[in-house]
């Protein structure tokens, strides 16, 4: 039996929540995540706790990573977290790695994105991995 080779190491990571105005009445703002790689391929995970969420759709614009995006607590609305889980397998360095959603909310939100790098690979860098914006209130 051949030994078991230690776990690969990359480094991933976020450094900010861009929240951008859409314009339309039922997404009206867009939030992009960029998303950083760097030593080898890894699936990735960016878990997101959005405050006031009622929908969100995943977007695929430039620098946006195929992404697939699915609610795992209930969508509350209005002072309610709701946690969106999203997940891209065999992520690449120098792929387009942003997870881009368009978002539905009342009141007074805030998004929170946490990145995990997972099994077998482990990150070498995780202090780098949160990353937070506040929203327009809306009525």
């Amino acid at each position: 039996s051949s030994p078991t080779p230690a776990p690969a190491q990359v480094d991933a990571g976020l450094s900010s929540v861009v929240v951008q105005p859409t314009g339309q009445t039922s997404y009206p703002v867009h939030v992009a995540i960029p998303v950083s790689l760097s030593g080898g391929s890894a699936d990735l995970q960016v878990t997101l706790t959005i405050v006031g969420l009622n929908k969100f759709v995943t977007t695929s614009g430039a620098g946006e990573g195929s992404w697939g995006c699915v609610a795992i607590t209930p969508m509350g609305g209005a002072g309610k977290s709701a946690v969106v889980r999203c997940a891209l397998s065999d992520a690449s360095p120098g792929e387009p790695l942003t997870v881009g959603l368009s978002i539905g909310y009342a009141g007074a939100g805030s998004v929170e994105a946490q990145l995990a790098v997972l099994a077998p690979v482990d990150d070498s860098s995780p202090g780098d991995n949160t990353a937070s914006a506040t929203l327009p209130p809306r009525n």
